[in-house]
């Protein structure tokens, strides 16, 4: 019993040991427990803060849906009437299309009905009329001009003249001035008329034989050789009425018009024009003055038909070189 009961004291002292270590232990764990509920206390202010930050991220979406929404409606809206739009337009084109096609066919008929009356009225008038009235043009010119003709210019103008009626002058006179006011005037007597030689026939001789680039174009359109000195003018004017005949006699159609010889020449000269431009001899020489010359090629020299003689000793060393310059040659 005595052993007994020493062992119950010992191991009732341990137990009051071990509940000191318990409630140590305790107070430890009671001391954490309050860092820990510290902690939690933080947690969740800031997780109700998080919690309100939510809500206000979901009433913005919601907002953001329903602007989402209302421009896809929006957007619909502009298609469904912009196609509309569209659609109108296609068809205002359509209509306007027919109009213009309508009224293409109007004028092409208009114009063929034109051409077709143009036709009728050149068939109606004489054939080559032009050409015969340009042979009699150049024949009276050259007959004028250095075979000295008369001209039929005041004739016409007499043609012209219309007599009048009820003259208030009719019954006047000229006055003839009396001896005695000539006296007085100092005139005294009439002066003698001079024998003057004719100057129509010694301008003709003296004049010398020239013609404009016009008249070499003229004679062209009627495919004749212009003369190129007076001893030829008779015979060109022959020519002239000779082919004035002929063309008379002519079918229309036969031979090429006038005009179509103008408008063959005016398209040789543009072809020209456009071929120098590309072979670059008119290109930017604005400011430079002539190229210069290539190595070996386009040298100057004295023997030239672009050197022209100017006299002194030039004409005496150029003149059995440049013996033939200027003159043309006999076509």
């Amino acid at each position: 019993m005595d052993n007994v009961r020493e062992q119950r004291k010992s191991r009732a002292q341990a137990l009051a040991d071990k509940d000191k270590q318990i409630d140590a232990l305790q107070r430890q764990i009671d001391g954490v427990m309050d860092k820990i509920k510290a902690i939690n206390n933080k947690d969740t202010v800031k997780r109700d803060g998080l919690n309100g930050m939510f809500k206000e991220r979901d009433a913005v979406r919601k907002q953001f849906n329903t602007a989402l929404k209302e421009r896809d409606a929006l957007r619909d809206d502009f298609r469904a009437k912009n196609n509309d739009w569209w659609n109108y337009q296609r068809a205002l084109r359509a209509v306007k299309d027919i109009e213009m096609k309508k009224e293409k066919e109007e004028r092409e008929a208009e114009e063929a009905a034109w051409r077709a009356e143009k036709e009728a009225e050149e068939a109606k008038k004489e054939p080559y009329e032009e050409e015969q009235a340009l042979c009699d043009f150049l024949a009276d010119f050259l007959e004028r001009t250095y075979l000295g003709a008369p001209s039929n210019k005041n004739e016409e103008k007499k043609s012209d003249v219309v007599a009048v009626k009820e003259d208030p002058f009719a019954g006047f006179k000229p006055m003839v001035k009396k001896e005695e006011d000539t006296q007085f005037f100092g005139k005294g007597k009439g002066k003698k008329k001079r024998n003057r030689p004719n100057k129509k026939q010694d301008s003709l001789a003296s004049k010398p034989f020239t013609l404009s680039v016009d008249t070499f174009d003229q004679f062209g359109m009627v495919s004749l050789n212009p003369p190129t000195s007076a001893n030829q003018v008779e015979a060109s004017v022959k020519e002239l009425r000779a082919k004035k005949e002929w063309y008379s006699k002519q079918l229309l159609g036969n031979q090429q018009t006038a005009n179509e010889i103008r408008k063959a020449n005016e398209k040789k000269a543009s072809k020209s024009g456009s071929s120098s431009n590309v072979n670059g001899n008119s290109k930017n020489n604005k400011g430079k003055g002539k190229s210069a010359p290539s190595k070996g090629g386009n040298k100057f020299s004295l023997s030239s038909d672009e050197f022209v003689p100017l006299g002194g000793a030039a004409e005496t060393s150029t003149a059995p070189i440049l013996s033939g310059w200027g003159q043309k040659p006999v076509v």
